[in-house]
C-alpha cells in the first residue's frame, strides 16, 4: 500500500477524539494511558498495541471493531 494512500490508527483516533471535543489529556486519563504516549499516537508516532485499541475505546466510549 502507497502510504499516501494508508490510513494512520493516530489520524482516526485523532479524528474521534476531536468529534467528541476530548483532549488529549482528557482521552490519555480516560483511557489510562500516559500524556505522552497519547501524543505519539496522535502523531502517528507509534502504534498502539491491540491491548491498547481496547484502552483506548474505553476511553472513546466506543466498542472496538
Amino acid at each position: 500500500m502507497r502510504k499516501e494512500n494508508a490510513i494512520y490508527i493516530g489520524e482516526v483516533i485523532k479524528r474521534i477524539r476531536s468529534e467528541k471535543g476530548l483532549t488529549k489529556e482528557e482521552l490519555a486519563h480516560d483511557s489510562e494511558l500516559d500524556r505522552s504516549y497519547m501524543s505519539d499516537l496522535d502523531t502517528n508516532k507509534k502504534g498502539p498495541l491491540l491491548f491498547t485499541v481496547f484502552k483506548l475505546a474505553k476511553g472513546l466510549q466506543m466498542e472496538p471493531k
